[in-house]
């Protein structure tokens, strides 16, 4: 199965989403430019991320859909650019052919929501 790219971008205070078709089957992977926290082990500063090793972020995150919480599968530095990456995947839980809104929570802090449509 391929993840589906989702592209996420921060505007103070949050995000906001570029893309919002979503297979329900598909692994999601969000790219924001901003840093959620430090990462194990600490990247290169300044500079574009290369594909290993893997950067992963040393806080946990949770994504938000409406009133549930799921733990990502991986949240770390962006490979080749500059920014964070957060895969997750869509459960049953969540609503078919809807949309819901999606948020992300580190260190006790939540991002603004922004919609996801999902088929």
């Amino acid at each position: 199965m391929q993840p589906v790219s989702v592209s996420i971008v921060t505007t103070p205070p949050g995000l906001q989403i570029l893309v919002d078709r979503t297979p329900m089957t598909s692994p999601v992977a969000l790219e924001l430019v901003h840093r959620l926290g430090p990462f194990k082990p600490a990247p290169p500063d300044g500079f574009a991320v290369p594909v290993k090793p893997k950067y992963t972020l040393a806080d946990p995150v949770k994504i938000v859909i409406g009133a549930q919480e799921f733990d990502p599968v991986w949240v770390g530095a962006a490979t080749g650019r500059v920014g964070l990456t957060v895969q997750f995947h869509i459960t049953d839980q969540v609503p078919h052919a809807t949309t819901v809104e999606l948020k992300i929570r580190a260190k006790g802090r939540e991002s603004n929501s922004v919609p996801l449509t999902l088929q």
